[in-house]
Parts: structure tokens; C-alpha cells; sequence
């Protein structure tokens, strides 16, 4: 179908051109270090030159109408199944096009920065639509890539201009409007049903293998005579999905947890048949995925609100003298429809800003309680953007803009 997304992507994703140089770098975490050296920035620009096939067909792509994996063609060069996406591959194309972005920032080419970002939101938008949830971490992964992105450069970009204006707040909008992220309930919902029918199978074929030999379980007499048991193995699996799905509906993550532990877990059964106990001894353990798959949802969202709201505050600088807000009300309803709710605030409150300092930030609470409210926890620059600490920090200004000596850019091949 010509005017399939999926098929155009995975075109552009195949289109791929390796550079061992740009591994290295990326690797060692250069490109993490700024300003870059005049070294860094000519990988960088023949990294981004060399695979301009690849960005190409990604940006053709994205004026396609139609996303779906389940008809792509058998062309890929590295997986042999046409229904799946090559995750490696695309994770690749994202570290580029982030290079390709912090190169065009530190030019101050803050338009060529939003059409990368645009990119971004895009491979983890056509990601996300395949039907795995592996698929779906990747996504997320990269989601947050880009907004941590926003997240080092927000404080610095000039932004002039209502055109370039226009298409920052357009960013803004995409953002927030998929912050609610739908399709984690679903991926929840089979994930949960697919796992809980495994479990069930595995003792019904412990109860008909009756100590012999595994290819000996399947019996048609002794397959009707277990229909009641395999009528109570489905309304098991019913309610547990219903349970996973109502879950996954809450709309913050300390209710969704609670929810969460409160569903019972497959027990393994052992039995002297293989490999029947390999895969027993596996069931107590597809909950806890299934929790930090959700965790993470909530994290992707939390990010991705926390960028939005980043950019929504470079642009009140702008207008006011250079001067972030003092609340994020301040930012209604010029910047933002309204302050994001924080995904991590057991009572559904918006995030917060703490103004009252030389180096004002937007946190997310993460506990029941506000402890930077309460003066009993201050974050330091080195926790910018910390996904891991107790509280998820976001500063407005993580570092000064250091003068560069732009490099001579290459032509274009």
C-alpha cells in the first residue's frame, strides 16, 4: 500500500549507512559532552550526510496516512519476519538523528532542531504500532530520548520568528495530546492474557502427562474429559485480563501499582516431566514484567509532559525579558492548554516548579509527599533529568550556552 507509514519507515530504517567512527564516539559518550570538538562535529556531519537515503524516506514517510506493520513486504535485510519491526535497527536510526539535532543546536539552527525532534516523535509513534510490547518499550525509549533531548537544550534556543514559533507549540500539542498513552492497556491486556493462558495450559498438560512421557499428555478422551477445568481455566483468564486492564486505566502510577500487587500471581507446579518444570518455574514471574512495563508507561509520560512543559517555558522567556515564569499557572493558556498532570501524584495534581532559586526547576513529587515544598529535599545540577532518584528533576537552565567555533559544515552529497 503506497500509503502505508510502516512500509515508507521500515524503507528508511533499512536505508541505514554504519559508520565505525560515529560507533566509537557514541560508545565512549562523546557526543554527550559539550561544546563538541571540531573532530566530533565532522562525524557527526558525515554520520548525518551518508545517511541522508535513510532520512529521506523517514521524512517521506511521515505525510503517509496509514500505519500497519501486519501487511509490510518481505524486504528487510535483517529479520525474517515481515510482521516484525527490526528494533535494533530503528534504535540506530534515533541515536543518529539525535547527533544530526545537538549538531544543528550547537549551530543554532533551532528550526532544523524542531524537524528532528518532529522525526523522533514520529519513529516512536510508527514503533509503537506494531503489536508487541517489546515494540512498545523501544517506542518509549525513544520518546524519552527525545525529550531529554528538549530537556539539555530547552533553556537555549532562541526561537525567533512566528513561524518557528508556531511549529514549537505544534511539538507541544503532539506531545501532550499522546501523553495518555491508550495503547498500554492493550498491550497490558494480551500480554496478561497470552501469559495467564500459558499458565493454565502448562498445568492442564502436568494434569493429562499423569507422570509419562510429555508427548504422551495429549489424549482426545482425556481432552473432554478436562472441558471443566478448561471452562475455569478461561474465566480465569477473563478476570485476571480485567484486572490488568482496569490497572492500566488509572491514570497514576502509585494507584496502578497498588492495583497491581493486589492481583495473584501463577504459582509453579513441578512435576517430574520436562519441560514441563523449565516452563513452571517461569509463571511467578509474568506479573512483576508486566508491572515495570506499566512503570515504565508512566515514566515515558511523565517525560514527555515534563519536555512540553519545557518548551512552553522558553517561549514565556522569550516574551518576558529573558525571565522564566514563578508558577506554572503562568503558563495558561498562552503556552499551555493547562499544567500536565503528574502521573506519579497519588491525588492527581499538575507537576510543580520551584522557582525560589537561582536554578528554578519543574519536579515530579514521586511520594506521598512534597519534600521540596516542605525544604526537606533540594536536587543539585547533577540529578538533571534523573530518572532513577526519588524525585524526577527537570531544570530550566541545566548549563550556560557555551560559545563553539562552528565548523566548516561538509557539502552536501
Amino acid at each position: 500500500d503506497e500509503e502505508n507509514a510502516a512500509v515508507g519507515f521500515n524503507k528508511a530504517v533499512h536505508a541505514i549507512v554504519d559508520m565505525k567512527a560515529w560507533d566509537e564516539i557514541y560508545s565512549a559518550g562523546g557526543f554527550q559532552t559539550y561544546p563538541w570538538s571540531p573532530e566530533i562535529f565532522a562525524v557527526a556531519d558525515e554520520t548525518t550526510a551518508i545517511n541522508h537515503t535513510a532520512f529521506a524516506d523517514l521524512r517521506s514517510a511521515r505525510h503517509l496516512s496509514k500505519a500497519r506493520w501486519d501487511v509490510i513486504p518481505l524486504f528487510q535485510r535483517w529479520n525474517k519476519d515481515p510482521h516484525r519491526v527490526d528494533l535494533a535497527a530503528i534504535r540506530a536510526l534515533a541515536n543518529i538523528i539525535r547527533t544530526a539535532a545537538m549538531a544543528a543546536h550547537q549551530r543554532g539552527d533551532d528550526s532544523a532542531v524542531l524537524e528532528y525532534l518532529h522525526d523522533l516523535q514520529f519513529i516512536a509513534d510508527i514503533t509503537s504500532r506494531d503489536s508487541s510490547m517489546v515494540s512498545s518499550m523501544v517506542a518509549g525509549g525513544i520518546d524519552s530520548l527525545a525529550a531529554s533531548m528538549v530537556g539539555e537544550i530547552a533553556g537555549e534556543l532562541t526561537l525567533d520568528g512566528p513561524a518557528i514559533r508556531a511549529e514549537t507549540k505544534a511539538r507541544m500539542a503532539s506531545w501532550l495530546v499522546r501523553g495518555t498513552f491508550p495503547n498500554k492497556r492493550l498491550y497490558l491486556a494480551r500480554e496478561g492474557n497470552v501469559q495467564l493462558e500459558l499458565s493454565e495450559e502448562i498445568k492442564l498438560a502436568i494434569l493429562l502427562a499423569g507422570g509419562k512421557a510429555f508427548e504422551a499428555r495429549f489424549g482426545t478422551t482425556k481432552w473432554h474429559m478436562l472441558e471443566p477445568l478448561r471452562v475455569q481455566q478461561s474465566t480465569k483468564t477473563l478476570r485476571y485480563t480485567r484486572r490488568i486492564v482496569h490497572a492500566a486505566d488509572v491514570q497514576n502510577w502509585p494507584e496502578a501499582s497498588r492495583m497491581m500487587s493486589m492481583i495473584p500471581q501463577p504459582m509453579p507446579l513441578w512435576t517430574g516431566v520436562e519441560p514441563l518444570n523449565s516452563l513452571s518455574a517461569m509463571l511467578p514471574n509474568f506479573t512483576p514484567v508486566l508491572d515495570r512495563y506499566l512503570k515504565m508507561s508512566f515514566r515515558r509520560e511523565l517525560q514527555i509532559k515534563v519536555a512540553a512543559t519545557r518548551l512552553a517555558c522558553r517561549l514565556y522567556a522569550i516574551d518576558h525579558g529573558d525571565q522564566n515564569p514563578t508558577k506554572l499557572a503562568d503558563l495558561v493558556p498562552d503556552y499551555l492548554p493547562a499544567v500536565p498532570v503528574d502521573p506519579f501524584d497519588a491525588n492527581g495534581r499538575p507537576l510543580r516548579l520551584h522557582s525560589a532559586t537561582t536554578q528554578p526547576f519543574i519536579y515530579s513529587v514521586q511520594t506521598g509527599t512534597d519534600l521540596v515544598a516542605n525544604g526537606q529535599w533540594t536536587p543539585t545540577l547533577a540529578q538533571h533529568e534523573d530518572s532513577s532518584g526519588s524525585i524526577f528533576v527537570s531544570f530550566l537552565n541545566p548549563h550556560p550556552r557555551a560559545a563553539t567555533t562552528q565548523p566548516t559544515s561538509h557539502p552536501a552529497r
